[in-house]
């Protein structure tokens, strides 16, 4: 299991940060954020049985009301990733 809870004040397209997270396996993920507000990611593996994986990612971005309103934007983002892994 991996998580990452994280807050970013970057107001310009200029100033915004890439950040690395893990994803689903032999994938990784590196968005970039900017603006006022935080995003928070998990990662989960659950061996079902040994020949069968599932592997979960869900991560989302929230933006200050204010901010977002103020360009435009959504309040909220969220990406989901499955991935079922079976051995044969």
């Amino acid at each position: 299991m991996r998580f990452r809870l994280q807050g970013f004040d970057a107001r310009e397209w200029a100033n915004r940060i890439y950040l690395y997270e893990h994803d689903v396996l032999y994938a990784f993920s590196i968005p970039a954020v900017y603006g006022l507000g935080g995003r928070a990611y998990i990662c989960l593996r659950w061996q079902i049985i040994p020949q069968l994986a599932l592997y979960f990612r869900v991560s989302e971005t929230v933006y200050a009301r204010k901010w977002a309103t103020l360009h435009d934007r959504s309040i909220t983002r969220t990406d989901l990733h499955l991935l079922l892994r079976a051995k044969l």
